[in-house]
């Protein structure tokens, strides 16, 4: 789940020009439009992961989004072991090998 939650750092534009680091919470906020020509993910910071929440963008998403997105795909793998297997027996296993391989 580190995946997932592990925040990127941001740098943020400032009056002079020049890149600061920033927080989510200093540019999330709902009176004020997100725009990404003033923040960008600090890419030297050993730490910012090119992760969903830079992906999906869901830089100023709130924590239960990102906990259920995680939620979700654990969901469907469980789901997936227990269904696909029960199809491959009825349907015939040859079709389901094949099917996945082309995916």
């Amino acid at each position: 789940m580190a995946y997932l939650e592990l925040m990127p750092s941001y740098e943020c534009k400032n009056e002079v020009g020049d890149w600061d680091t920033c927080y989510p919470s200093e540019f999330c906020k709902p009176d004020q439009t997100f725009s990404s020509t003033n923040v960008r993910i600090d890419a030297s910071n050993p730490y910012s992961l090119h992760n969903w929440v830079d992906q999906l963008d869901l830089t100023c998403a709130g924590h239960s989004s990102i906990g259920l997105l995680g939620t979700m795909v654990y969901m469907g793998w469980m789901m997936g072991s227990m269904l696909i297997p029960r199809l491959s027996d009825i349907y015939g296993r040859k079709k389901f090998f094949l099917g996945f391989q082309i995916l």
